[in-house]
């Protein structure tokens, strides 16, 4: 390798690695290069200040001082916060649904516990929220919540609270439940599982039946090219014929003796009201697929209208005093009996409206009048 020599080099060095003229020419070289570095750096700005002032001065710096250490403190522990939460992602991603819920069931949760806490877990897992998947059983939830309280829905909804559908999805599904007249076998199978669940005094209870009247009215369903707004009666009966408009509805209901709720079972579209032999086939056909899911009938109650009146008859039921019977033998179970009940404030209503029309009280076949307080109250209606 070639070296840089002075002119008065002596080539010969005496002792050391350079000669005197060589090494005096490389210390100057090494000031010279010393120098052009300190004029380039920037040299340390003092002030001149007062006591008092530099006294300011030395707090603001300890106070720097102190911001910059808490400022790497907070970046140390977002860095260290930022790891432990990818090293939990990663353990969540491998979580399956199956070590999900047998967790649940070791910790003795409900099932509608279980399920909200699966869909959470399911939903978290998709960043894109246009691709959640819900279970069957969570949209059924879903709709009942929205059927509850349609501002607690939304508001649950908006703030994130629940993974809930949108309310157009729900529409969908409701849209999807065939709502046919008469008897349905799909709901009975899943009121079998509904009943599955109560206690056996909970199956227990009665029918209800009633009518309405309804507007005529004919709309088109886009779905099935089909009208509606006849006369139907499911598998019974379906009207094809566009005079043959519904005026009133016939619902069944079934009420528990042991429990908080009722629960329509079927409901058919008449023109008129329903014959009461008709009704009667009607009344029978209830009560044997409601035992068939799991339900025990006692009774049928219903008002005192021309046709149930007549389906009491067509029962067997009478109301005279000879001959007083308020039940007929059971469909399915020789050794039961149903009751026939009618309604209390329709009973009401008969006696007073007979009191206040005919003005007569009969005790007896032989005996009739009128007590002086009802007759009193008769006058002061009028």
């Amino acid at each position: 390798m070639l070296h840089k020599r002075n002119l008065n080099c002596s080539i010969i060095i005496p002792h050391g690695y350079y000669c005197f003229p060589c090494a005096r020419t490389r210390k100057m070289l090494k000031q010279r290069s010393a120098r052009l570095v300190a004029q380039c750096s920037p040299k340390r700005v003092t002030l001149k200040m007062t006591p008092k002032s530099k006294k300011k001065l030395s707090l603001l710096q300890k106070r720097n001082e102190l911001l910059r250490k808490q400022k790497k403190n907070c970046i140390n522990k977002i860095k260290l916060l930022r790891q432990n939460m990818s090293e939990l992602m990663s353990k969540f991603e491998n979580v399956s649904k199956e070590s999900i819920s047998q967790k649940l069931t070791e910790m003795n949760c409900s099932g509608y516990q279980k399920t909200i806490i699966e869909e959470i877990v399911s939903a978290a897992k998709i960043s894109n929220p246009k691709g959640r998947r819900y279970s069957d059983e969570w949209i059924m939830l879903c709709m009942l919540l929205h059927i509850r309280t349609p501002s607690g829905y939304n508001f649950c909804k908006k703030n994130d609270i629940l993974p809930l559908p949108s309310v157009s999805s729900l529409r969908r599904y409701l849209a999807m439940i065939d709502t046919a007249c008469g008897f349905d076998k799909n709901f009975f199978t899943l009121f079998k599982k509904h009943l599955e669940r109560k206690t056996t005094m909970q199956k227990h209870g009665i029918i209800l039946v009633d009518e309405i009247s309804v507007r005529e009215a004919l709309t088109v369903c886009s779905k099935t090219l089909t009208y509606k707004g006849l006369v139907d009666y499911g598998e019974e009966y379906k009207a094809t014929d566009i005079n043959e408009k519904a005026t009133s509805g016939l619902v069944f209901m079934f009420q528990p003796l042991a429990d908080t709720y009722c629960q329509p079972v079927a409901v058919f579209a008449a023109k008129g009201s329903v014959v009461g032999t008709e009704l009667a086939k009607l009344v029978i056909k209830c009560i044997i697929l409601l035992e068939q899911a799991g339900a025990i009938v006692h009774g049928v109650v219903s008002d005192g209208a021309q046709t149930n009146r007549k389906m009491w008859s067509e029962l067997g039921v009478s109301g005279e005093l000879k001959s007083f019977k308020n039940w007929f033998p059971h469909p399915l179970v020789d050794d039961r009996k149903i009751y026939v009940f009618s309604d209390t404030p329709h009973l009401f209503k008969n006696v007073r409206n007979k009191l206040y029309n005919d003005k007569v009280l009969k005790f007896t076949p032989n005996k009739s009048g009128l007590p002086q307080h009802i007759k009193m109250s008769c006058e002061s209606t009028s």
